[in-house]
């Protein structure tokens, strides 16, 4: 199973790889552009990243990236005025009215589609009634939360690949343009990616044994994590096949030398995981009679159109993005049934042809992983500011496009290593798993680029061994296998 699920995530990266670089090509003019501002980037991303494990120590290393990281999106958050639009307009102007004790919002139009937005509303309330009603306020806090996951990052991939990969991946992260653009948007994914990691941390700080506590707060931030953003169900799903596929079928208890179990049996292993979902589950039931009983809504956290996502996502017209006119469809029906039936038909109707579907979701997977960021749209959104939009645009195509070939060989070397991969730790394979559930989701739902944002940092840890390992096999540093 480990052999099969690295050769999709190797598969995984060389699409991403192939089409990000076709696309590059366009925003740079010239394949030889796109391999020029690739290959001087990637030389100077892996000197830098050498440097800092040669001559810095690994407290030296983590501050200056995290001063690197903190300085360069307050810097972008104070040069670039965006406002809130759409959706984050929507969710801003409610907590603003929740601040002022107006809570009819709640049963608008917006909030009774989306249900689960209120999570990060009420969260945006928060920061408004302690710190006022300024609106940099919030993006402080999205530069805070950004910054955090950097670190996150830096120890999750310490865990798993050892200190160098550590030191690549928070540096790679901290540099990649949409992270920092959008810090300026009052997205929900900036907290909503923090917990979600940070829950998958303790998942692979302590495996395959029962630390107290850990699993709760296993549980907990993963739940805080869905209530900011509703994407839960992923990390739980891949949290569940790791454990299944990695802890509680190999299982075996050790013991160290003086008879002591040094590992969980499979039983207790299992009743971790299924105390990981019930603590989950608590996290979104109490919101939900929260939120009901102070009056907000009337209605649970929960999505009342399953079938919405699903029906744009198999638009031939809008290659599975939004679309204007299938909100006008379903906005005609009342909510409840009626509308979801109206879904569900439109739905099973364009999934009939099965080979225009076919080709519809590898043009999906090809515009998904390989296409530019929407970061430049939603954070320069209404500014005259062609030249900075070009540079961002470039910016982002290079910093992704390198990504995805240091994913593609890390990915390699961990197939290739058939023994090595055998004797090492699996944790790292939480996020593989995670990585090709979150592609597999994105082939049927709806799509949008800036989807990516929410398990850039799983990406970036994987792209960390392929930095690793190409300047291992340069003789540049001592080669160790994985384990750095």
């Amino acid at each position: 199973m480990t052999r099969f699920i690295l050769l999709l995530g190797t598969v995984f990266f060389a699409w991403t790889s192939v089409y990000a670089f076709k696309n590059t090509v366009g925003w740079t003019g010239s394949p030889l552009a796109a391999a020029s501002l690739v290959l001087t980037a990637g030389i100077g991303i892996l000197a830098i990243a050498y440097g800092m494990y040669r001559f810095l120590s690994r407290t030296q290393a983590l501050i200056l990236i995290l001063i690197m990281a903190a300085g360069l999106r307050l810097g972008w958050i104070v040069y670039v005025d965006t406002q809130p639009v759409s959706d984050f307009l929507d969710m801003y102007s409610a907590a603003r009215s929740t601040v002022l004790g107006d809570l009819s919002f709640g049963t608008s139009e917006y909030f009774t589609r989306w249900v689960y937005q209120l999570g990060f509303t009420m969260y945006e309330a928060l920061l408004l009634q302690l710190f006022g009603d300024h609106l940099i306020v919030l993006k402080v806090f999205n530069v805070l939360f950004n910054t955090a996951t950097v670190a996150l990052i830096y120890i999750s991939t310490s865990r798993v690949f050892g200190e160098w990969c550590a030191r690549a991946a928070s540096l790679s992260f901290a540099l990649y343009v949409p992270q920092i653009m959008m810090c300026s948007v009052l997205t929900n994914q900036h907290i909503s990616t923090f917990f979600f990691f940070l829950g998958l941390y303790f998942a692979v700080r302590d495996q395959g044994e029962l630390r107290t506590g850990r699993w709760v707060l296993v549980g907990l931030f993963l739940g805080l994590a869905n209530l900011m953003r509703p994407l839960g169900s992923a990390f739980i799903a891949a949290y569940l096949a790791f454990v299944v596929l990695y802890e509680l079928m190999p299982k075996r208890v050790e013991s160290d030398a003086e008879g002591h179990a040094l590992a969980a049996p499979g039983w207790k292993l299992l009743l971790r995981a299924v105390g990981v979902v019930i603590v989950y589950g608590l996290v979104q039931q109490a919101a939900s009679l929260s939120l009901q009983a102070s009056g907000v809504t009337p209605y649970p956290l929960a999505n009342p159109e399953p079938y919405y996502k699903f029906m744009v996502g198999v638009n031939p017209a809008t290659n599975g993005g939004w679309s204007l006119e299938d909100n006008a469809y379903v906005t005609q029906y009342a909510l409840g049934e009626e509308r979801n039936e109206a879904t569900k038909r439109l739905l099973l109707e364009r999934v009939e042809d099965k080979k225009a579907l076919l080709e519809l979701l590898l043009r999906k997977l090809t515009i998904m992983w390989g296409n530019e960021d929407s970061a430049y749209m939603w954070s320069l959104w209404q500014q005259d500011r062609p030249e900075l939009q070009r540079l961002s645009i470039q910016a982002e195509r290079v910093g992704y496009l390198l990504m995805s070939l240091f994913g593609f060989i890390g990915m390699l070397s961990l197939l290739l290593a058939r023994q090595r991969v055998r004797n090492m730790s699996s944790g790292y394979l939480l996020y593989v798993i995670l990585i090709l559930g979150y592609a597999l989701i994105h082939v049927a739902i709806e799509i949008q680029t800036r989807y990516r944002m929410d398990i850039m940092p799983a990406l970036f840890l994987v792209q960390s061994l392929g930095m690793y390992k190409l300047l291992a096999s340069a003789g540049l540093i001592k080669n160790r296998g994985i384990d750095s």
